[in-house]
């Protein structure tokens, strides 16, 4: 059975490089803000739809107070690790900005290593080098001509990409406590705790709304940018995540999480394919070591 665990961890890294694709579409008239709170808007409203439509709340009521703290907490790293995702995604592009947010299992290595106690092995080393170096090589600014971004902007987009991976390392570790919290729920109780996370990441865009969006802006944005928005919300703020909390219930995190994490392979042909983005040879490179990298983390 842990097959099946494995294939939809890697079905996960694959949805999440479509739904990247569609985001990179719809900055040319929105802010990352504006794209994030739209996509969150319309996601929890499908969510609740859906379970409303299934009459599925009755699984929402089988769910301890533990499972629902830690879906919404999930819910809560979910906003803030996609807000900087994005922002760098609009300044660095898809394939180097997933190159460095997917290196998320590196932090919860470092996190089981010192907090845990846990044995650092000859494969961590090697694998947290890898990561580094791979790092180092995806996001190489070879600034050859007007399509690559300033110093200031490439910057700020590798802080940003740095800042999402250590949020969402945490936020899977969030998403794993409350799927197996919810193990004996199996389905519907999964479902639940996604609907969740979305209720959590909508009520905190909200609430900031004021703040970094103005006169409600995201309401007045083109109606194509939230098409586009809305497509890559629903494949990544619901299938992705249901994928892979369903990957949890067949397999172990250490596994899932690392098969996960092969997006910036997927990455780079999507990038070249759809978005015509300069793919150097570093950036192959880089991406590579990466994902070969946090591969030797989890041996």
């Amino acid at each position: 059975m842990r097959i099946i665990g494995e294939l939809v961890a890697l079905s996960t890294a694959l949805i999440w490089t479509i739904s990247n694709v569609f985001y990179r579409k719809a900055w040319f008239a929105a802010t990352p803000f504006q794209v994030n709170l739209v996509r969150f808007a319309t996601s929890a409203i499908a969510a609740i739809g859906c379970s409303l439509v299934l009459d599925r709340f009755h699984a929402l009521c089988s769910l301890s107070r533990l499972t629902i703290l830690a879906a919404l907490l999930s819910g809560f790293a979910l906003f803030s690790g996609d807000f900087f995702c994005m922002f760098s995604l609009k300044c660095l592009g898809m394939v180097k900005t997933l190159s460095i947010t997917f290196v998320y299992p590196l932090f919860n290595v470092v996190i089981a290593v010192l907090l845990k106690g846990e044995e650092a092995t000859l494969f961590v080393v090697i694998g947290a080098i890898s990561v580094v170096a791979g790092i180092w090589l995806a996001s190489w600014n070879e600034r050859d001509d007007s399509t690559e971004p300033s110093r200031t902007t490439f910057s700020n987009g590798v802080i940003a990409a740095l800042v999402a991976a250590l949020i969402a390392s945490v936020n899977i570790t969030l998403l794993n406590s409350a799927v197996t919290l919810a193990k004996t729920a199996g389905i519907e109780g999964l479902f639940c705790i996604v609907t969740v996370r979305l209720v959590a990441a909508i009520v905190v865009s909200m609430a900031l709304s004021p703040v970094f969006d103005k006169n409600l802006g995201w309401l007045r944005v083109p109606r194509n940018t939230w098409i586009v928005a809305t497509i890559g919300g629903m494949i990544r703020l619901v299938l992705g995540p249901f994928l892979l909390g369903f990957s949890f219930l067949y397999t172990q995190e250490a596994r899932a999480v690392p098969i996960s994490s092969v997006a910036p392979l997927f990455s780079v042909i999507a990038g070249v394919l759809f978005l015509h983005e300069p793919v150097t040879r570093r950036t192959i490179l880089g991406s590579s070591i990466v994902a070969s990298g946090t591969f030797l983390l989890f041996i």
